[in-house]
Order: C-alpha cells, then structure tokens, then sequence
C-alpha cells in the first residue's frame, strides 16, 4: 500500500499524514487492517514520543481503524511510546478496558490510563481506577483520579481507601489533604466535579460511611505536616467525629484494631501533645503487639528520657526484632552519656559478632546518627577489620532484618530506582533484566545484596550486555535477546527493540550490566536491606 510505504518517509509531515489518512481509509479494506496498525506502531517506536505532532497522527490512524484487538496485540510491547500511542488510541474509541493498563510499570502509561477513565468518562474502569489507592510510586495526576473515582464510588470500600491515602506518610502532603478534604465531602459531594472543574453532580450519600473510615484512620491522617493535620482535624470536625485525642486514645485501647494504627495513634498524640497521651502511653509500653510497644518508647525517649533509658536495655536485650531495631534507632536519637555508654556497648557486641543479624545495620546507623568521636573510633575500628578485597563487606549488615512490604513498595514504587521497569514479577514489569517471580528459589540474600550493589560482578545468563561498532560507526549498545546466523536482536535499557545484521557489525565487545552502577547511591541503606527482604520472598 502506497500509505503504508509513506509511513517511513524522510518527511515528518509526509508521515503525519499518511497516518491520518489510512485511520480513514484501511477501515474500508478489513484485510488490510493488521498490516496498517503493524506499521502504525512501528512509527510510535521510531518517534519515540520525540513529535508530539506525529505521535498525534499514528493515534487517531489507530482509532480510525476501529478494531481493538489489532491494537490489543501490542499491549505487551516493550517499547514505553509504542504502549503510550496505545493508551491514547483505546480512549478514543472510549474503550473501558484500557483499565488494564493501570498495571503497567511506567508510572506516565498508568496516568494516560487514569485520564482516559476519569477525564472521558469510561464509567466500567472507574473500579479499577479507584482499586489503585493502595499503590504508592503513582503520579499526581494518576493520585487525584483515584481520589476523585473512589468519592464517586462512594461505597464504604471506597472511603476506607481513600481514609487510608490520606494517612499515608509516602504520599505528598497536597493529596493527603485532597483525600482529606473529599472525605469531608462525602454525604454531599458538590456537583463540580473536583478534577476537571466540569458539571458531574453525585446523588447525596450516608456520610456515616465516611464517619467510620475516618475514625479508624485518623491516627495516620494526623502524622503528617501542619497541611495535613489542619484537613484531618477539619474533616473530623466536619463529620461530626468528636474531640480527636479521644478518638486517637480509643485506636490505642483497641486491640482488634491494626498495630501499625494504633502505633500511629500514640505518635499522634505526643505530636498533638494531648493530654490523654499520658493514659495512652502506658498503655502502649505494655501492649501484646511489638509494634505498638516500639512506638511507645521512642515517645517515652523523648517525654521521659530516665524512663526510657531504663527500659532500653531490656528492649535490645529481649524485645521482638522490631522493638530492638526501634530502641537502637532511638539510642541514635537521643543525646545524654547514659545513651551515648548503651549504644557503645552495643557497638563492642556487633565487633565480637554476638548482635543479631537484623539489629546490626540499626546499631551502626544509630551511632553514625550519634557523631560522637568515641563512637566514630568504635566505627572505624569495625571498618578497619574488614578485609580490604571485600567491596560487599560496608553492605552486609543489610542482609537480614529488613521490611518485606516496605521493600515490595521501593521496588514497585520508588521511581529513582524503578526496579519494576526492567524486571518482571508474575505479570507485572519490564523485560529487560531477569524475571525475579522466584528468584529467592535459586539464589540465596547474598546474591540478591551483591546483583543489587556490584550489578557488573555476575550478569544472569541471557541478559548478557553486548556493545556493538557498525561498519558505518555508529555504536549501539543493549541486552543480547536473541541471535543466529544472520543477525542479533538488543534490547535497550528503555525498553527498545534494536536489530543489528551481523554483516553490519564491526566489532562486538561485552558491555556493563544494564543496571545502574549508581543504584546504591539512591538508596539508603535501610531501604536496601528492605528490597533483600523482599526479594528473599519470592520463591
């Protein structure tokens, strides 16, 4: 087809519009239909979203063809503008199920998703929309669609979600309020819709449904900056809820309720300083889950630090592996003799090898935190003892002891590293490095801590990297996929295939891994140990 052939001219207008032109033509030949959409996302990969203008055109040549399971076949392209171009193809032929693009690992396709079933409406993929409150790592675009769809679910699953947002610590403190201030909403929501600015009225509700997930999260909502206790304090007001210290001290008796809210209950009220704190406390110290009894010494550490320092000792002695790593943690935050001599004996415990595991990194970080010469000293003689050969040896203590939820999260949601663009788990992620579903099964933490720490010392068999001279000097550089005779096929760190004739080929040298030599230095090394956790799960 002549069109088709257009598609590669050297002339962007050309190509704009030979791409308008068969969404308007290619309809009218069904047999044609594959080959042209198959051409279309070839011109999505090689714009690489560079013309907007273009990117434009291949749209609405792929919404003009009408058939969604010849764009469906390229769902799973690698390629981030291939899967863009698709994104906004779906949402104008108002197709619900672009939902299944929430799923996607590029934070920026999940966004285009959220607008197409926000912004149009596509009322069936609301659901799935308002199901990504639990998600961390999402833009603020994609954060307040998912607000704004779970106010018009409005179902007590709904306000429980957002309830929850809004006591978030990971999420910024604008959403937080705006999660805030839609539960305050809730029984009579205006009819201006809180995103577009458009008429969209919503019928009056039980505000009674927002009332409960309020108090019961109202712990989280509260530990935030002043914008987010100011929205949490007027949606409780506004609700109806009573006064908040007495809500907070009823989180903090209840033991049915989740040990991670009522650990935030007592925090909030030694931020609040409410008076009720000093019935809360005890109350905290004693409690039976160790979460609750961690967060009610490091407020004891700071409203009673001689108390404190009595119960410390016990704490890193017998406490769950979460109490010690909390007490450690408030050593390194405190600052008389008595804790500065606690925490050095400590440190004369992690040099003879009898400390936990789990409780190393926290003991080290703590006196770090300290800055004090005497424990500097201890510090160095630990680095001084280990073996100079050794590059993993300043990350060990990060084997053990970590967070596995926390660690799930970084790796879905922390966008510096973005673990999930080039790595699968199950049906989620990237293809560029390895598949991890089971990975814990074939390697143990040390592999785990090492691939994350030196990614160039053992490269996983097949995702070999190959760098690659042309005839004509151009170098291109990628994960080796496949290769015969007649060629080798790359893909790129972003996710692009490259096929590279081998009678094209100059020369052919291994490249470094694909992952960043740089990762460790967007980590923290609490954050790392939680990933190793993580990643010691999948099995």
């Amino acid at each position: 087809m002549p069109l088709v052939t257009a598609l590669a001219d050297s002339e962007s207008r050309v190509r704009f519009f030979a791409a308008i032109a068969l969404g308007k033509t290619a309809k009218l030949l069904p047999q044609t239909v594959p080959q042209v959409a198959t051409a279309l996302v070839e011109v999505l990969r090689d714009n690489a979203d560079r013309d907007p203008y273009l990117r434009h055109a291949v749209v609405m040549g792929l919404a003009g063809l009408n058939d969604a399971p010849a764009i469906w076949k390229f769902a799973t392209d690698h390629n981030t503008s291939v899967r863009l171009g698709l994104v906004l193809a779906l949402r104008k032929l108002n197709r619900s199920d672009v939902s299944k693009f929430l799923d996607d690992s590029e934070p920026l396709i999940v966004e285009e998703a959220a607008r197409a079933i926000y912004d149009v409406p596509l009322g069936d993929g609301m659901p799935a929309l308002a199901a990504l409150a639990s998600r961390s790592g999402l833009t603020e675009p994609t954060l307040h669609r998912v607000i704004a769809a779970n106010l018009r679910l409005g179902t007590p699953e709904a306000a429980l979600a957002v309830a929850t947002l809004a006591g978030r610590g990971d999420v910024p403190a604008v959403l937080r309020a705006n999660a805030a201030k839609a539960l305050a909403d809730w029984g009579r929501p205006s009819g201006r819709d809180r995103v577009l600015g458009l008429w969209r009225p919503l019928p009056s509700r039980n505000a009674d449904i927002a009332r409960e997930a309020v108090r019961s999260r109202l712990a989280g909502m509260l530990a935030g900056d002043d914008t987010v206790r100011q929205a949490a304090t007027e949606v409780a007001v506004k609700l109806g809820i009573g006064e908040i210290g007495a809500t907070l001290l009823g989180l903090v008796r209840n033991p049915q309720e989740q040990p991670a809210i009522r650990a935030e209950a007592v925090r909030s009220l030694a931020l609040l300083k409410d008076s009720r704190l000093a019935e809360a406390l005890p109350l905290a110290l004693d409690d039976a889950q160790a979460r609750v009894r961690a967060e009610g010494l490091r407020v004891l550490a700071v409203t009673s630090p001689a108390e404190a320092l009595r119960r410390l000792p016990i704490a890193l002695e017998r406490g769950e592996l979460i109490e010690r790593q909390s007490a450690a943690a408030t050593l390194g935050e405190m600052a008389s003799p008595e804790s500065l001599a606690l925490l050095g004996d400590w440190l004369t415990q992690v040099k003879a090898g009898n400390a936990p595991a789990g409780l190393v990194l926290d003991l080290l970080e703590a006196a770090r935190r300290r800055n004090e010469p005497a424990l500097n000293a201890r510090l160095a003689e630990l680095d001084a003892a280990q073996p100079a050969d050794d590059l993993l040896a300043q990350f060990r203590p990060a084997l053990s002891g970590g967070d596995a939820e926390r660690g799930r999260r970084l790796f879905y949601e922390k966008s510096e590293v973005s673990c999930v663009r080039c790595h699968k788990i199950a049906t989620r992620g990237g293809e560029v490095g390895p598949e991890l579903s089971k990975v814990a099964a074939d390697h143990p933490r040390e592999y785990l801590l090492e691939a994350m720490v030196l990614p160039d010392k053992a490269i996983a068999k097949g995702f070999e990297p190959v760098v690659i001279l042309t005839n004509d000097g151009k170098q291109v550089t990628g994960t080796l996929r496949e290769e015969d005779e007649q060629q080798l096929k790359l893909i790129t760190a972003e996710g692009n295939t490259i096929v590279v004739r081998k009678s094209e080929i100059d020369e052919r040298v291994r490249g470094k891994s694909a992952m960043p030599e740089d990762l460790v230095k967007k980590l923290t090394k609490f954050e790392l140990r939680d990933l190793v956790e993580y990643l010691s799960t999948l099995k």
